[in-house]
């Protein structure tokens, strides 16, 4: 390939042979060669001719793309061969390189016989980047605290990820396990602090109250909002990063399915996927990097929230416990202490607060325990109580 062609990946990783992995008794002299792109995906300063457009195609050749395995039942097929020459054109040159790039090429051209997708995301129904992004969008827009109903589609979402990884947690290799278990370990802590956190925002949201505990009221909502987005955002990051391992763990399958054969189909497997994926899944093989990324300036994604001290949550909800009892006191110390508290707002009782209603009609009539689909809130993850969600153990 010609050296002045754009280099558009950033890692290139080879194996040279990966029958080396397999005890296969055979005496065929046979190689398979595994080569890995490692890209980021949505660059803009690829330029048009670059290694991935100039990359010639061969039948001997197994491709795998990050792309989805569901994009026949999506329709992407019949969408594909209704386009015209100059609509598939001006579409290629926008994609430019990647792995979309090579999935839709070889798609226009009818040559998906050797090309796999291996982004298994939507059919295990697990969050996507896709997904992932909408919901934070979804966070950077709303005020939880104004708008429960966000927090309640999070919460469910959330619960159903996490049953999902649990039911399918056997189909990962040894070390993909063993990062799902170190990262699902967090995920379940912050969790705990999620749910927990949810009555407290309840009940604070439907105190009655005014005067010089309406200012301490506030400060309150602000902090358990501040507390609620920083743990979804870290909890959401969990689930994606936890879905990409299942990626990874369906490329393995996939690649170790097409080499443990001792009359293999294929002299080459090319993997197209982004850099984690990529870097990942050389790691497994053992492929050796024959490129290194250019300077990649400040590539690492910041945080999108501060960490939260694992007794951040118990805090809110003692300081959230707190307020009715301050709230007594400084009716207490007020004319005597002789005013009642259901008559702070002419009269009215907190039950009454939203237009008659009572506190457990707040959520469309529903209790506060019927809030996630007419369960307990001890029933949330599969009929197990909240001091249950960590193996058995109590949330010390």
């Amino acid at each position: 390939m010609d050296s002045n062609i754009f280099e558009a990946a950033d890692y290139i990783f080879t194996k040279k042979n990966l029958k080396e992995d397999y005890d296969l008794n055979d005496n065929n002299d046979w190689t398979i060669q595994l080569d890995i792109y490692g890209e980021r995906h949505n660059r803009s300063d690829v330029a048009l001719v670059n290694e991935y457009t100039e990359m010639e195609d061969s039948d001997n050749t197994l491709y795998l793309v990050e792309h989805s395995e569901n994009f026949e039942k999506m329709g992407e097929c019949i969408v594909a061969s209704e386009m015209c020459e100059e609509s598939i054109k001006d579409f290629l040159e926008k994609l430019r390189y990647g792995s979309e790039y090579i999935f839709h090429k070889k798609m226009f051209e009818n040559k998906l016989n050797n090309l796999i997708a291996v982004d298994n995301r939507l059919s295990l129904n697990v969050l996507g980047k896709v997904e992932y992004e909408t919901y934070l969008n979804l966070l950077r827009n709303s005020n939880i605290s104004d708008n429960m109903c966000t927090y309640d589609i999070l919460l469910e979402r959330i619960a159903e990820c996490r049953y999902i990884f649990i039911q399918n947690k056997d189909r990962l290799q040894s070390s993909l396990f063993m990062r799902y278990s170190e990262i699902s370990a967090i995920l379940d802590s912050n969790f705990v602090q999620l749910v927990s956190i949810h009555p407290c925002l309840v009940n604070i949201l439907t105190l009655d109250i005014a005067g010089p505990c309406m200012s301490e009221i506030c400060q309150k909502i602000a902090k358990i909002d501040e507390v609620i987005r920083n743990l979804l955002y870290d909890i959401l990051k969990d689930l994606e990063t936890i879905g990409s391992l299942f990626v990874d763990s369906n490329i393995i399958d996939i690649i170790n399915m097409n080499t443990q054969s001792n009359d293999p189909k294929y002299s080459k497997i090319v993997l197209f996927a982004g850099n984690s994926h990529a870097i990942r899944i050389a790691k497994y093989y053992g492929a050796k990097c024959t490129r290194n990324p250019p300077k990649l300036l400040e590539l690492q994604s910041q945080k999108l929230s501060l960490p939260i001290p694992q007794n951040e949550s118990q805090q809110i909800n003692e300081s959230c416990l707190n307020v009715e009892q301050n709230e007594k006191n400084s009716l207490n110390n007020s004319k005597g202490g002789k005013l009642c508290r259901s008559k702070i707002l002419g009269g009215k009782k907190r039950s009454k607060i939203l237009d008659g209603k009572k506190r457990s009609k707040i959520l469309g009539g529903k209790k506060r325990s019927k809030i996630l689909g007419g369960k307990k809130r001890s029933k949330i993850l599969g009929g197990k109580k909240r001091s249950k969600i960590l193996g058995g153990k109590k949330n010390k």
